[in-house]
């Protein structure tokens, strides 16, 4: 395997104005949690970015100008045994995307594909996954491949 090779992505992302729909709480992005180590997010003054927490409640991450939102992906949450938590997210259509589109960009970062996926603290993991192998064992759970 080419030893450079990985997921990591940069997506431009664009969710058009809707505005024949009255309904609240349509989905533009369904839950989900980020595959790799961190994503790092742009969002623009639209909002619709929400949350899950530990109890199950979504939150709304209001925008902020200027400001990065930093994802924790599965892989890291993987290394971390959990200190670290991939937190469930989703896009909704909001008020303020009815009139106006929602822009954001998102870096998903992920190790090269032949790095060993691993806890970092003892007791070590007795048979380590490589990066490819993890995300492909969680991609084909998604989408149960």
């Amino acid at each position: 395997m080419d030893t450079l090779q990985n997921f990591t992505t940069l997506r431009l992302l664009n969710y058009p104005k809707i505005t024949n729909m009255n309904e609240e709480g349509l989905i533009r992005c369904g839950e989900h949690s980020d595959y790799g180590t961190v994503t790092l997010l742009f969002q623009d003054e639209t909002g619709g970015l929400e949350v899950k927490t530990r109890n199950g409640d979504y939150v709304q991450v209001q925008p902020m100008s200027n400001t990065i939102v930093v994802n924790v992906g599965n892989t890291l949450e993987y290394m971390t045994a959990g200190k670290l938590i991939a937190a469930r997210h989703r896009v909704l259509l909001n008020d303020d995307s009815k009139v106006k589109r929602r822009r954001s960009i998102a870096f998903f970062v992920h190790p090269v594909h032949d790095t060993m996926v691993q806890r970092l603290q003892e007791p070590k993991d007795k048979h380590p996954i490589s990066s490819y192998d993890f995300v492909k064992k969680i991609f084909d759970e998604t989408y149960r491949i």
